[in-house]
């Protein structure tokens, strides 16, 4: 997996992935770790090196999402299951409600899009 240079990864014990960053802060995913790229203005080719890898954590490709973002489902609550959505940006969005929010606000997708 893809690790930028001067960064850290362990594994917890469930098998989680944590990334270290040089100053010791510590990322929790590698969805978290490519939304810190993205915010930090790290290169293309370091963002695109760990999408690929995002699968590993449950994000899938979506033909109706916009190019890049994902999607997953996760647990909600004991029994239930609920679809997130992730953006081109790494930002975890939690409701379809709130996509499509995030999607209008930004005024970069088309309406068929949303």
């Amino acid at each position: 997996h893809f690790v930028p240079e001067g960064w850290r990864t362990f594994y917890g014990k469930n098998g989680k992935v944590y990334y270290i960053l040089p100053n010791g802060k510590k990322l929790p995913s590698r969805r978290s770790a490519l939304n810190y790229m993205v915010s930090n203005g790290f290169p293309t080719e370091y963002t695109e090196a760990i999408r690929p890898f995002l699968y590993l954590e449950g994000w899938e490709d979506n033909d109706s999402l916009p190019r890049k973002w994902k999607t997953k489902c996760v647990k909600n609550g004991f029994k239930f299951m609920k679809r997130i959505f992730m953006t081109e940006n790494g930002d975890r969005i939690e409701t379809i409600a709130q996509t499509v929010r995030y999607m209008e606000s930004s005024g970069l997708y088309s309406n068929l899009e949303m």
